[in-house]
C-alpha cells in the first residue's frame, strides 16, 4: 500500500472483464481481483454481464 496514497481494489463477483492500461491488458474472471495503485488509470470493459465491487482505502490518514 502506498504511504499517503489512495489504494483501490476491484473484485469481480461474476462475469468476465478486461482492464486496459495504455495497451496493457488484464483479463478477469469471476472471483478474481486486481489492485490499482493511486495514479493508475484503467478502462474497464465487461465481456459478459458483470457484477463487481470497487473499494478504496487510505493506508495512512491524510487530507486531500
Amino acid at each position: 500500500m502506498s504511504p499517503n496514497g489512495h489504494d483501490e481494489i476491484l473484485f469481480l463477483l461474476a462475469g468476465e472483464a478486461e482492464l486496459d492500461k495504455g495497451g496493457q491488458k488484464i483479463f478477469l474472471n469471476a472471483e478474481q481481483a486486481v489492485s490499482v495503485d493511486p495514479d493508475e488509470r484503467f478502462t474497464f470493459t465487461a465481456k459478459t454481464d458483470c457484477r463487481y465491487v470497487v473499494a478504496g482505502a487510505h493506508p495512512t490518514p491524510h487530507a486531500h
